[in-house]
Parts: structure tokens; C-alpha cells; sequence
């Protein structure tokens, strides 16, 4: 199985409206992503959307969030 990760990182503890902003931003990038692998033929079963800052305000719903530390060891393991 491939597995795709789109990752938006924010150095700062988000605020509800930052984190509006960050998922917007993410999920605008994840359909531009779309659109670059179909053209390039590349097609990963799965692509995971993740959000990496410092602190959240809320969990957003089909996004995967994380502290960077917390993502490093994740991504390692």
C-alpha cells in the first residue's frame, strides 16, 4: 500500500480562527496535489492530511493533527 503524507505546519498554539485558516489552506492544497498526481500519473492509495503546530483549538473532522515532536515519532515509528 502507498501512503501519501500532506502536511501544513504551523511554529505557533493555534487559535480557532488560525486553525480555520490552517484547515483551508490545507484542504486547498490537497486538491491541488490531486491534480498534480493524476497529471503525472502518480496515485498513492491513501493521502493523509495532516496538521502539525504547537497546540490546537479544536480537532478537525478527517484531518490528522499533531505536535511536531509527536510527528516526528509517528512518522519514524
Amino acid at each position: 500500500m502507498s501512503l501519501a503524507y500532506l502536511v501544513e505546519c504551523k511554529d505557533y498554539v493555534l487559535s480557532r480562527k488560525q486553525q480555520l485558516l490552517a484547515v483551508r489552506e490545507l484542504n486547498r492544497n490537497y486538491t491541488h496535489a490531486l491534480e498534480l498526481l493524476i497529471r503525472k500519473r502518480l496515485c498513492p492509495e491513501k493521502i493523509l492530511k495532516v496538521l502539525v503546530a504547537k497546540g490546537f483549538a479544536y480537532q478537525a473532522k478527517g484531518i490528522l493533527q499533531y505536535t511536531p515532536k509527536t510527528f516526528i515519532q509517528h512518522v519514524s515509528s
